[in-house]
């Protein structure tokens, strides 16, 4: 079973390897936009089958989360399932769409991560908590951006 299969969606490439220059973990974000994530909830199983993990909200912004990992634990995929009005869509893709036009800031936000990642000494809790305050800042940044751009994304325009 496809877990998408007849159910509205929109898919978008996020995460460090959308972004030109921007150094990356060996890992590819997907997010996938629905109107119904009871939906996905309920034919997770039938998709679970393809190798993938479920690990539910896993980040704690009102997604389902699905991961593929390589037989040494690295995470090979991340997808993100997230409800078109859960404002973490909007969050990922300004991010996105605020790199992209920023070079300076994709090398500034290269440096925190190669520190952070630590040749792969850094395990898969501490990653995220060591670029946490650069993230930070850097979202803000990326929202300013967006107000004052008068940048649109046509889901929900």
């Amino acid at each position: 079973m496809h877990l998408l299969e007849g159910l509205p969606h929109i898919i978008e490439h996020i995460g460090s390897t959308s972004i030109d220059g921007l150094w990356a973990k060996p890992q590819i974000d997907i997010l996938v936009i629905v109107d119904d994530l009871d939906e996905v909830r309920k034919r997770k199983v039938g998709f679970l089958e393809t190798s993938y993990i479920s690990l539910g909200d896993y980040i704690g912004n009102g997604e389902e989360y699905f991961a593929r990992d390589a037989e040494d634990g690295r995470r090979m995929v991340s997808i993100h399932v997230m409800k078109k009005d859960t404002p973490g869509v909007l969050f990922q893709i300004i991010l996105r769409d605020h790199l992209r036009c920023h070079p300076l800031e994709v090398e500034e936000y290269s440096s925190v991560k190669r520190k952070a990642y630590d040749n792969g000494n850094t395990d898969r809790a501490e990653y995220p908590q060591k670029k946490k305050d650069f993230l930070l800042g850097l979202l803000d940044r990326s929202q300013s951006w967006a107000r004052e751009s008068g940048w649109k994304y046509s889901l929900f325009s």
